[in-house]
């Protein structure tokens, strides 16, 4: 019974560690997206009960719309586990993107802060750990706001 319930965990560890995402088209222009990290830890107590710990690290659901050639729109939440190890779910991103020409970009709403994105691109271990930022909660990873994205040539 225990090795079957091992290698269950091992296959889901597998699948969740590599940051496992899921897609849907929906009616329309939408696109539905889920992504889950998962934790799966072995301790070396002789109680069996006790040997192995998972969870749920974070699991978001993403839904992107594109309402026309311009203007486009993310909502996306987030479920992380609490130190009491309940589940909250919280709204993590809700902004409207305005495409005003191929070199400018206006967003406004609730986003991501830039660094976070470039933190997280250097980092590229988000499967394995949190950022040391996030980890740590130095500064926060969305932000209420308008933006403008502008390309250089």
């Amino acid at each position: 019974m225990f090795r079957r319930i091992l290698t269950a965990a091992m296959v889901i560890f597998v699948i969740f560690t590599t940051g496992s995402v899921a897609q849907a088209q929906v009616e329309g222009n939408g696109v539905l997206k889920g992504k889950a990290y998962f934790d799966l830890s072995q301790g070396l107590s002789d109680d069996v009960s006790t040997m192995l710990t998972n969870g749920f690290r974070r699991v978001y659901f993403t839904y992107n719309l594109k309402m026309s050639d311009t203007v486009s729109g993310r909502f996306r939440t987030d479920v992380k586990q609490d130190a009491d190890g309940k589940y909250r779910l919280f709204i993590k991103h809700v902004y409207a993107d305005w495409t005003a020409s191929d070199m400018l970009t206006i967003r406004s709403g609730m986003m991501g802060t830039p660094l976070f994105g470039t933190i997280e691109e250097v980092w590229a271990y988000r499967g394995v750990e949190m950022t040391m930022q996030d980890y740590y909660k130095l500064r926060s990873s969305a932000d209420l706001g308008v933006m403008a994205r502008l390309k250089l040539n």
